[in-house]
């Protein structure tokens, strides 16, 4: 979900966001608690295991390698797995079963508007209890796509000053929240039509951009995108100073239990940052990834962390230097 440089909390608002998830290529907001998915790609403390890979150029499952290509958010898939949201697939979401298997998720073909153009492009997305997703695409354009491929406009996000990805989450009582530019925005649709309320906000210290809200709400994080990442409080002050020093900048973060939070690097290293102010690194990246598989994290065998989800026992990790997504077992 990269959780990506896009999104910006209100710590006067911290209270009412119930969060999101990490960040595919940007900096996204927190994931609230889910049940484990149910899959049996999962990996013991300390270990990698993989989950699923698109292959090397030149192997015959083009519509694989399409599927995992420049993943911008990962997700838990509703009826348990994992659900990639891609930037390169006109269809927009796949979905990884228990087993591994890469299959469609929501579309079978691309959706297209009334005038027969493809929505493409996806940046971020929110599923719908209806069964349909709102997305936001590289254009700015946000639209709800149903099941049956039909897109529907909803309106263009607004235009902001600052730099990151948009990112789409759920605030209180499911209201849609939009995170761009430093700012949050509440989204209000009503029939075709999307409005965007802008939210008071906070600032974080100079040179930092919050990145996650923590699960209860209370504690919020911010990086400056290089190797420091603070814990702020409710009431916006520091408590927890962290460093975060590999050999690359922070790619995302990812909320984890008891208010802690989750880093990985462009170098493919993995943060747990701790409440109590300790930082641990708990996978070690650095070096190019081969294509035979080599579960030990000391290995270095994570080329990029790119978009973080954690879920109970597992961080999920798409990483784009080995074309696949790992799962990191860590302690619960």
């Amino acid at each position: 979900m990269k959780i990506s440089g896009s999104a910006v909390f209100a710590v006067v608002v911290l209270a009412s966001f119930v969060g999101g998830c990490t960040r595919g290529g940007t900096r996204a907001p927190a994931t609230p608690k889910t049940p484990a998915p149910t899959t049996t790609v999962s990996a013991s403390p300390g270990q990698l295991a993989l989950v699923t890979e698109a292959g090397r150029p030149g192997d015959p499952d083009l519509d694989k390698r399409s599927r995992l290509s420049e993943i911008k958010e990962l997700l838990p898939s509703p009826g348990g797995g994992l659900i990639v949201v891609s930037h390169k697939d006109d269809r927009i979401f796949s979905e990884v079963t228990a087993t591994g298997q890469v299959k469609s998720f929501l579309l079978q073909h691309g959706a297209t508007f009334p005038d027969g153009t493809v929505f493409a492009g996806a940046m971020t997305a929110l599923l719908n209890s209806d069964g349909s997703a709102l997305v936001i695409n590289d254009a700015g354009v946000l639209a709800r796509v149903t099941a049956a491929g039909h897109a529907i406009n909803l309106g263009t996000i607004p235009k902001v000053d600052g730099t990151g990805s948009p990112h789409l989450s759920k605030g209180k009582a499911g209201v849609p929240i939009l995170e761009l530019g430093g700012s949050a925005y509440r989204v209000s649709i009503l029939g075709e039509k999307a409005s965007f309320s802008k939210m008071s906000i906070k600032r974080p210290p100079a040179g930092f951009d919050y990145s996650i809200l923590s699960p209860d709400g209370n504690d919020s994080y911010a990086d400056n995108r290089k190797d420091r990442v603070v814990r702020l409080n409710a009431a916006g002050k520091v408590v927890s100073t962290y460093h975060v020093q590999a050999n690359g900048g922070i790619a995302s973060l990812s909320p984890g239990a008891g208010n802690s939070a989750w880093v990985g690097m462009t170098d493919g290293s993995v943060f747990h940052l701790s409440v109590d102010g300790r930082t641990e690194m708990v996978a070690r990246g650095g070096v190019t990834c081969s294509h035979a598989f080599n579960p030990s994290p000391s290995s270095g065998s994570i080329a990029d962390a790119d978009v973080l989800l954690v879920i109970a026992t597992q961080v999920y990790i798409s990483d784009p230097g080995c074309r696949r997504i790992v799962a990191l077992g860590v302690s619960g």
